[in-house]
């Protein structure tokens, strides 16, 4: 099946919340499912620094 057939969805664990951690939580996670993009990124839960961690996927977007 080609790339463009799926739709790929992860998400982020609170253990890897914060702008640093979750960029590279990210990262490392489509080197792992060898993928140039992700469809969609969850945050699993509210807590801890979840804004730093909106931030990154922000980021990572653009």
């Amino acid at each position: 099946m080609e790339r463009e057939g799926l739709f790929i969805t992860s998400k982020v664990w609170i253990d890897n919340y914060g702008y640093e951690k979750c960029k590279n939580f990210v990262l490392k996670s489509m080197k792992k499912l060898k993928v140039d993009y992700l469809d969609l990124m969850l945050l699993h839960q509210p807590f801890i620094d979840y804004y730093g961690a909106y931030k990154a996927l922000e980021d990572l977007n653009e």
